[in-house]
């Protein structure tokens, strides 16, 4: 399953109060984003830097993302969005979100993969 059916997925079992609703689309405004459906890719640059300014929780930004979804942010945008490594600790947004459940915001306590390379010395 990619990214973007994960988070449609998601979507679709989410409901959203008008109080919650209203939060989503000042934090969207805050982004320059007045038209979900005309988002585009530096306005979704925004829209996370909004995001990690204000500290926004994972759960925060897998439903504002949701919100977002159902209210026709282009697929295109979601899918940057989600590939984007907000604190470059080699995960994805998506993958910290549903497989790591940790923050986008923080390098996360997840050990990192690392690849040593073995020199060999040879006598001449």
């Amino acid at each position: 399953m990619n990214n973007t059916e994960q988070l449609s997925q998601f979507a679709q079992e989410q409901h959203f109060d008008e109080r919650t609703v209203q939060i989503f689309k000042a934090v969207c405004q805050d982004a320059g984003i007045n038209d979900l459906p005309q988002t585009t890719v530096e306005q979704g640059n925004c829209l996370t830097e909004v995001l990690k300014h204000n500290e926004a929780t994972p759960e925060f930004v897998k439903n504002l993302l949701s919100y977002s979804l159902q209210k026709g942010m282009p697929l295109y945008v979601i899918d940057h969005i989600l590939n984007s490594d907000l604190d470059k600790d080699g995960r994805s947004l998506s993958q910290e979100l549903f497989e790591d459940h940790t923050d986008p915001f923080e390098v996360s306590s997840r050990p990192r993969m690392c690849k040593t390379s073995r020199q060999m010395e040879l006598d001449l």
